[in-house]
């Protein structure tokens, strides 16, 4: 049978490390929104926001709402900070809103990018897009499970972090300075960030949370198979399709 002093130990709630929950996370959201200012700062922040030199206007508004999310985690990091919970659940609605917006433009942008470059001899547009189309589904099956567990806590704050630590690949491949290829440095970068995520559950909770362990597993399998997947026949086919509607 448990005794009081040792369930005082296993009990998640009463473990040491998880006083520092609102720091890890808030310098976690902190980080995310300095590795995307950094990663599109030539190119947009720096650049106008919306008088940069984009190729398309669907790309503003795609900044525009990614740029809202990032903020918008700041924010809610802060509410919580502040033990304003109601407002933070209630902020939470429009983010969940939000993030279903910026789903949707997310495909319109892949749609234009493969009519952009269909006749680009220089670039094999069909079997890239596979990778901005997949982070757009990984991002929308986090994001929607993080709502789901709204009210788990615990689930919720990883699975926000994950579902926005999977978008870091664009910034990553845009850093001025890059190891190994752009492509090998935005993976191992994101790997670096799910490694971060891992070792504070290890302290915190002396074990990987759930949450941790099923989005960084998906990310993993985003991260992995995006390329093979990009160079199928029936991928080619459905982009193919998206690229017909001439966005």
């Amino acid at each position: 049978m448990q005794t009081a002093s040792q369930a005082r130990v296993t009990d998640p709630r009463r473990l040491a490390g998880r006083r520092y929950d609102k720091v890890f996370f808030g310098c976690m959201v902190v980080l995310l929104l300095l590795i995307v200012f950094v990663g599109f700062a030539r190119s947009y922040y720096l650049a106008g926001v919306f008088r940069a030199p984009l190729p398309a206007p669907i790309l503003h508004i795609h900044g525009a709402l990614n740029t809202s999310w990032m903020l918008l985690l700041v924010v809610q990091a802060f509410l919580v900070s502040a033990k304003k919970i109601k407002w933070h659940m209630a902020l939470g609605i429009a983010g969940f809103s939000l993030a279903v917006v910026m789903v949707g433009v997310g495909f319109v942008v892949s749609a234009n990018q493969l009519h952009r470059y269909a006749h680009d001899p220089h670039f094999d547009v069909l079997s890239f897009e596979t990778i901005p189309f997949l982070e757009q589904v990984s991002f929308a099956i986090l994001a929607a499970a993080a709502f789901a567990l709204r009210k788990k806590a615990a689930a919720h704050k990883r699975l926000i972090l994950l579902a926005t630590i999977v978008m870091m690949a664009a910034a990553f491949s845009r850093f001025p300075v890059q190891i190994g290829g752009h492509e090998k440095f935005a993976v191992y970068a994101i790997y670096l960030l799910l490694g971060l995520m891992v070792l504070y559950d290890l302290w915190s909770l002396h074990r990987v949370h759930g949450a941790t362990i099923c989005g960084a597993l998906l990310i993993l399998v985003y991260l992995n198979f995006a390329v093979p997947i990009g160079h199928t026949a029936a991928w080619h086919r459905f982009a193919l399709w998206m690229q017909s509607f001439n966005l």
